[in-house]
């Protein structure tokens, strides 16, 4: 749902003028500048935000596919992501790099069921990317030919990697209740 944000931008002048933006949520505006306190911009960030709405070419919206990687790390942190992850792009910069916060002795640990819930992942890009870490974690117990690795759980410590373009960080991290049943 698109949002108008109403902004007032400060003129060299030391006036202000009006100025109004499209945004998918009004958060987003943290994202691109996470310092900013009050509905006051200056015009290069009044530019920056125009140019960040126009890139996926849809009328000037901002949304959080506009967002670049290190932007989309701090939309992580407002939506609560760094309370049960670490985030950091790779390197390369094709993928983020997410390492698992321990947890206390009765919080569950994520499956990677709900790790795929976290972070807004189509079937199979989890898998595709951490094979490794979940044959690691993988229950041997029963014919691993038929097993469901979304019920496998990881650890504190754990690290794994999603490809940039497939991450997002809209959906919130699974809580407690979530993580429990």
């Amino acid at each position: 749902m698109t949002t108008k944000l109403e902004l007032n931008v400060q003129q060299s002048n030391g006036s202000t003028r009006p100025a109004t933006i499209l945004v998918e949520e009004k958060n987003l505006i943290n994202c691109i500048f996470p310092n900013i306190n009050d509905k006051t911009i200056t015009e290069a960030q009044l530019k920056k935000l125009q140019e960040t709405g126009r890139k996926s070419g849809d009328l000037g919206i901002i949304e959080s596919a506009d967002l670049s990687p290190q932007e989309k790390i701090q939309q992580a942190k407002i939506n609560g992501y760094n309370e049960f992850y670490d985030i950091k792009l790779s390197n390369d910069k094709k993928y983020y790099v997410i390492t698992i916060k321990p947890t206390s002795m009765f919080y569950p640990d994520p499956r990677t069921e709900d790790i795929k819930k976290d972070f807004g992942l189509r079937e199979n890009v989890f898998l595709d990317n951490n094979l490794e870490l979940v044959k690691k974690r993988e229950d041997r117990s029963w014919d691993s030919r038929n097993h469901n690795y979304d019920y496998d759980k990881l650890r504190g410590g754990d690290t794994f990697y999603i490809p940039i373009e497939e991450a997002h960080f809209t959906n919130g991290p699974a809580g407690f209740w979530r993580r429990l049943i």
